[in-house]
């Protein structure tokens, strides 16, 4: 595991290499311009991304914008950066990459950014979601980093730290993230020798997860004997991610979660992830190539080389449901 100050020094060292020049040499006699397109607020991801140019001692303007989870803002979002013309823009989270960009093979110019140079971050399964064509050569005016590791990586921690013939899930089926999760999960059933249980989270009218549903679904599962609560990405499971761990942790059911806020903010048991932060720096490393010149579609979509696996300690002592003492040698414990 590689903490920030290692990374960012790592980073940094790579960029130059890379672009052959310091971080002063690239700045501009006036800062670069970058439109921020966020979902759910300012997080730790955007964190990462905003000190990475800081670091590289790279001026930029960040101009902010937030969805507030409504997808009916980003049309709107859209229609400014298009209007303001800046030199990058970044967009934050699946939905509002899917609603901005549109599919990679056809997009419309009159609802999508198709003319300006897109840097993406925090976004699931990029190519399913058909907003490039591939990871290695993304087709179109964007590229940008995948912070969910591999399904099958996941599956061999969890097997790590217990065996498992039931896996439950509980996602919604207005995300495409959660959707093509329960997806591959279900694709790997089979190889792995498991149960898939997935239940769709109950909706509102806009959409938005009923948390007064959570501890009915947890108590299904618990009945079916499941082994393991599986919580895919998506904004709706984040939002909710106290109410959904408690209500596993009532019914003594261990959670494994594929991004890190539900065990570092709430009381998930454990999980391999992208460290929010680093991820953000990991995007700005690719800002960075494309303030330099490089054409985002030259620019393959790529996550950390290294995962971190987690560990909420608190949760481990409730649930009386420990690691192996060889994990905690290399696992992070909150």
């Amino acid at each position: 595991m590689m903490d920030r100050r290692a990374f960012m020094q790592k980073t940094s060292a790579a960029a130059g290499a890379l672009l052959g020049l310091s971080g002063k040499a690239l700045a501009a006699d006036k800062p670069f311009r970058i439109y921020m397109m966020l979902f759910r607020g300012w997080e730790e991801a955007c964190d990462g991304f905003r000190d990475y140019f800081a670091a590289r001692e790279i001026p930029v303007d960040l101009i902010v914008r937030d969805a507030k989870q409504q997808r009916s803002a980003i049309p709107e979002m859209v229609r400014e950066a298009k209007d303001l013309r800046p030199d990058l823009v970044y967009i934050w989270g699946t939905q509002n990459a899917v609603a901005a960009l549109g599919p990679w093979n056809a997009p419309d110019p009159k609802l999508h950014i198709t003319d300006l140079p897109v840097v993406f971050n925090i976004v699931g399964e990029p190519v399913e979601n058909r907003i490039v064509q591939s990871l290695e050569r993304p087709g179109r005016n964007a590229t940008g980093t995948v912070y969910v590791a591999p399904i099958k990586t996941q599956l061999n921690t969890m097997t790590a730290y217990r065996a498992f013939k039931r896996i439950g899930v509980i996602y919604s089926p207005a995300e495409s993230s959660s959707v093509l999760t329960v997806k591959a999960l279900r694709e790997a059933s089979g190889p792995f020798g498991f149960e898939l249980l997935a239940m769709q989270a109950p909706l509102n009218a806009a959409k938005a997860l009923i948390p007064e549903s959570l501890p009915e679904l947890a108590q299904a599962l618990k009945r079916q004997q499941t082994d393991w609560l599986y919580i895919p990405t998506g904004t709706t499971l984040q939002v909710n991610r106290i109410a959904l761990t408690n209500a596993a942790l009532e019914v003594r059911l261990p959670t494994f979660a594929a991004t890190e806020r539900f065990i570092r903010f709430a009381n998930g048991l454990a999980g391999l992830v992208c460290r929010y932060y680093s991820i953000g720096q990991f995007t700005g490393f690719k800002a960075e190539q494309i303030l330099r010149g490089m054409k985002p579609e030259a620019i393959p979509v790529q996550t950390l080389n290294r995962f971190s696996f987690i560990i909420n300690m608190r949760t481990a002592n409730t649930l009386r449901f420990y690691p192996p003492l060889s994990m905690l040698s290399y696992a992070d414990t909150v």
